[in-house]
């Protein structure tokens, strides 16, 4: 215990003024930017050139959505990283159906596409099983999910979650790429404590042992990032 409390007691005397300068920083970066990529191929959740607290929406859609704009997307089941827990897959396969509602008058959710992959003994993830699935479907479109997973950082006084999210509309009777988008949502909180026991470190470990705030992270990715796709309703 008396090397946890000289790991943090050299914050106690912090000045004030720098804690309040500190969180006043982030609160400054809220704003959400859209960037239009001119291509789909630099579409990523987490675009190199922005800052350490940006919030951007990286995106491009392409010539062949406006000739095309799909009437039925299939949401393909999510790729996620080995040893990935299997909830978040199960969190963000839900949520890209729910958000895509808003966009599309017919939406076919991962776990039917799972179903009647199986049914059909087709593999979701190859090309001409995906076309075929379209077919029997009569769906015209698809949706790839990819994420790198569920970033965290917790330090005691500062703690960090971020979830990325890269969504890709294809056509599914060839693959053409229609419109990518991409973001990655990030969690903060905490700060310089001003006593031993401040504030900091109380909303710190808050954040990190708060079991809603990821499936809360991935719906923010999703509104931000389907924002700069076009509605397609018709009814």
């Amino acid at each position: 215990m008396d090397g946890y409390a000289a790991m943090i007691s050299g914050f106690e005397f912090v000045p004030r003024g720098l804690a309040i300068a500190c969180l006043a920083l982030v609160g400054a970066c809220n704003t959400v930017n859209y960037v239009d990529r001119g291509n789909v191929e630099t579409v990523h959740a987490a675009p190199a050139d922005t800052g350490a607290f940006a919030r951007q929406v990286d995106f491009h859609l392409t010539r062949a959505f406006y000739e095309t704009p799909p009437d039925c997307v299939m949401v393909m089941p999510v790729a996620l990283p080995k040893e990935t827990p299997g909830d978040l897959g199960r969190n963000i396969d839900r949520a890209v159906a729910r958000h895509l509602n808003g966009y599309v008058d017919r939406v076919i959710d991962a776990h039917r596409v799972r179903a009647e992959a199986r049914q059909r003994a087709l593999d979701p993830a190859a090309g001409d099983d995906r076309r075929r699935l379209g077919r029997g479907l009569r769906c015209d479109s698809l949706m790839e999910v990819e994420t790198a997973g569920i970033e965290s950082f917790y330090a005691v006084i500062w703690a960090n979650l971020s979830v990325g999210l890269r969504l890709t509309l294809k056509r599914a009777r060839d693959g053409q790429v229609l419109w990518r988008g991409a973001h990655t949502a990030e969690r903060m909180d905490g700060g310089l404590p001003i006593t031993i026991f401040g504030a900091g470190m109380f909303s710190a470990g808050r954040l990190a042992g708060d079991s809603d705030a990821v499936p809360s992270m991935i719906d923010d990715s999703l509104r931000r990032t389907l924002a700069s796709l076009p509605n397609m309703r018709r009814n």
